[in-house]
C-alpha cells in the first residue's frame, strides 16, 4: 500500500508499506525497526516476531516521547498484560494496532510535531 508523502514537516517518512516491509526516505526496512523524527530509524531487537513483550518495551526509548505506536504485524494483536501494565505504569500514551495502520498514523502524528515512537514487528 502506498502512502501519500507528506512534504510539510518532518524529516522521517515511510513512503510505503506491506505486510513483509516498509520503504523509510527512501530505504527498505523488512525486520522490525523503530523510528522517530529524533532518533531515525533503528533495528528493533523483538525476542518473538508475533508478539511484543515486556522485555521488547523496555528495549525502546520509550520514556522521551509522548505517544507510543506499536505495530504488530499483518494483523492486530494484543499486549501481554506485564507489557500493558508497563506502559500504564510509565504513564505513557500508547497505541496498538498492525503495522499497516500504524505507519500510516506514525506520518499523520508526525507531520503535527508530536514527540511520537514507532515500533512495528514484521
Amino acid at each position: 500500500m502506498d502512502i501519500q508523502e507528506d512534504k510539510t514537516t518532518g524529516s522521517i517518512q515511510i513512503a510505503k508499506v506491506n505486510s513483509e516491509s516498509a520503504n523509510i526516505n527512501g530505504e527498505i526496512w523488512a525486520k522490525s525497526f523503530f523510528v522517530s523524527q529524533s532518533l531515525g530509524v533503528h533495528p528493533w531487537k523483538t525476542l518473538d516476531a508475533q508478539a511484543i513483550s515486556l522485555q521488547d518495551l523496555r528495549s525502546l526509548p520509550i520514556t522521551d516521547y509522548e505517544l507510543l505506536l506499536l505495530g504488530t504485524g499483518a494483523s492486530h494483536k494484543p499486549l501481554d498484560m506485564s507489557a500493558t501494565q508497563f506502559l500504564l505504569d510509565l504513564g505513557i500514551a500508547y497505541e496498538v494496532m498492525a503495522t499497516m495502520p500504524a505507519c500510516r498514523t506514525f506520518n499523520v502524528v508526525s507531520s503535527e510535531s508530536r514527540k511520537t515512537l514507532l515500533a512495528v514487528l514484521f
